[in-house]
């Protein structure tokens, strides 16, 4: 896959919010879902989606802020995100959700956890998706750090949270991927295949088989997963944007071992997908 290239047939769809006839819905929302934080715990307003200039990047039809507590473990955290879902994804409402890093764990949980009718979400755009966990996180980190969230986010523990599958089966469209590259080189030694000789892809923070949503541990690189049913892949889960020359980091403002990539820091393409219906028209 080429740097930064779409997958095929998805040109127009993932931005998303004006889908017509979804479970009867009338009224879309463009729901952002930010990943960890430290300082605040919980995130202000567009705080999290801010960019250097303190400038919200976020677009989309009546944007949400889904400001959770990004330290504390998911299950802690994630009522208020099931909140925002139930308010603004059910009954006659609909809507398209961001998500950046531990907020792509957020979602699927509240949709594995969900009793009664399926949320009405049309599609999840995801930046560094963290639910599959990172090699960054675990004991080690959480021994230096003291965050819940770094226990939660291991590995072992973020795919045996929860069916990841269910995320592709209850949506209307599919989960879109954006993987960025790795500014933060000697970090890459710490993901599995990432040494010198190593296959190994990661955008400093989760490694391409996580943010991919490969099943398990042991693929890297820039893997072209398609939805599907079973397989390889969690489903309905597309690698759309593969940033294979390294170019675009995983944090928004943040310096090494989780750098940015500039002014196009991962995020910034989902972002931007937002700012079009799913007929590719500016709102």
């Amino acid at each position: 896959m080429n740097k930064f290239s779409a997958a095929v047939g998805i040109a127009a769809v993932l931005a998303v919010s004006t889908l017509a006839g979804s479970a009867g819905a009338t009224t879309y929302n463009t729901l952002y879902i930010h990943g960890r934080t430290t300082s605040p715990a919980t995130p202000s307003g567009s705080s999290y989606w801010n960019n250097s200039s303190g400038t919200s990047i976020a677009k989309g039809s009546s944007i949400v802020y889904v400001n959770y507590n990004g330290n504390q473990h998911i299950s802690q955290s994630n009522p208020t995100v099931t909140s925002a879902l139930n308010t603004y994804c059910t009954g006659t409402t609909a809507c398209v959700i961001a998500c950046h890093s531990a907020g792509c764990l957020q979602i699927g949980y509240s949709i594995a956890n969900k009793t009664g009718a399926k949320y009405n979400i049309y599609s999840i755009v995801t930046a560094g998706a963290a639910d599959g966990g990172s090699e960054l996180a675990g004991n080690t980190a959480y021994f230096f750090t003291g965050e819940s969230i770094d226990l939660d986010l291991a590995i072992s523990t973020s795919r045996g949270m929860y069916n990841h599958d269910l995320a592709g089966d209850n949506i209307t469209n599919y989960v879109y991927n954006e993987l960025g590259g790795d500014w933060a080189a000697l970090t890459t030694c710490l993901f599995e295949g990432g040494c010198a000789g190593g296959g190994g892809q990661n955008d400093s923070a989760v490694s391409f088989q996580s943010s991919g949503e490969f099943r398990n541990s042991g693929t890297e690189g820039s893997d072209g997963a398609t939805g599907t049913t079973g397989g390889t892949w969690w489903d309905y889960r597309i690698a759309w944007r593969v940033d294979t020359s390294d170019t675009y980091g995983h944090c928004i403002i943040g310096s090494y071992p989780c750098e940015q990539g500039g002014s196009s820091w991962a995020p910034n393409g989902v972002a931007s997908e937002m700012a079009y219906d799913i007929n590719g028209n500016s709102w």
